[in-house]
């Protein structure tokens, strides 16, 4: 059966956009408009940014490159246990023979 959706409107910047999203994750969206508003008033007040869109596009590079070193650093972590559970097997095999 296929989750529900559910229309939202959010506010970024003071723009409204309309939404269909799953019922589930309206809780992270809101979390993720309210992240995004913060930031950008932080950004403005700190940076003496002018225009919204130089202070969204620089959110979203800030928090792009935070989504993809965090895969990074989740990947070398996966690494690291295969190359452990490889070492354990290995020990197990020379110790057998």
């Amino acid at each position: 059966m296929e989750e529900k959706t559910i229309s939202i409107q959010i506010r970024i910047a003071n723009n409204p956009y309309p939404l269909n999203i799953k019922a589930s994750d309206e809780e992270v969206v809101r979390l993720a408009v309210k992240t995004i508003n913060d930031r950008l008033m932080e950004y403005k007040q700190r940076y003496n940014f002018k225009d919204d869109q130089d202070a969204l596009s620089i959110i979203l590079l800030h928090l792009m490159t935070q989504t993809l070193l965090e895969k990074q650093n989740d990947r070398s972590g996966r690494f690291l246990e295969d190359v452990k559970e490889l070492d354990k097997l290995m020990e197990a095999y020379l110790e057998s023979i």
